[in-house]
């Protein structure tokens, strides 16, 4: 692992390269970099089937969920805000699902089960210098990236299916404010 790659590489990384006998780290590392890759809610993430990719894998139609409710596992046919979406996949995303695509996949399975066949449930990532690290953590990383990319907030909204006004509000304020300094006097 090396120290001056960005967190999400290195967070990948871990799941990727993890032998330990008797963990299942490496069958979650899909499931994270296409967290990382997209900026989608993890419940859209986990609640994502074979019929809502398209079968070249080039884009994802965002449209539904799995939240747990009350401990239950629910499938919703909307996420968070009821915005239905299509996400282009860029090249790594597209050739991620390629290689975990079955042949023939069934429109109903998962895209990403839990190593047992249902749904999977949040993980925690990692916890950094007493930070603790969730799924909606590469939520953030992805916008954030995208925002010094320069792309607007109007595109990233459409990408993760919210508001330009959230996005402006939660990320791009807060960048522009960390490099912001009051003029002296």
């Amino acid at each position: 692992m090396v120290k001056d790659r960005p967190l999400g590489h290195r967070i990948i990384a871990a799941f990727v390269n993890d032998s330990r006998p008797g963990t299942d780290y490496l069958h979650y590392a899909p499931f994270v970099k296409f967290l990382f890759w997209t900026g989608c809610r993890p419940c859209e993430a986990i609640g994502l089937r074979w019929g809502s990719v398209l079968p070249d894998c080039s884009r994802v139609h965002f449209h539904e969920s799995i939240v747990e409710i009350s401990g239950r596992k629910v499938r919703r046919k909307e996420d968070k805000t009821a915005v239905k979406r299509w996400f282009t996949c860029p090249d790594n995303l597209k050739e991620l699902l390629q290689s975990i695509r079955p042949e023939h996949p069934d429109p109903e399975a998962l895209v990403f089960p839990s190593p047992k066949g249902h749904s999977l449930s949040d993980l925690e990532l990692s916890t950094k210098e007493g930070i603790k690290m969730t799924p909606y953590n590469c939520r953030d990383t992805f916008i954030t990236l995208q925002a010094l990319q320069g792309h607007s907030s109007t595109t990233i909204a459409r990408w993760v299916g919210n508001s330009s006004k959230i996005i402006e509000e939660r990320y791009l304020d807060r960048m522009r404010l960390d490099h912001l300094r009051p003029t002296n006097i």
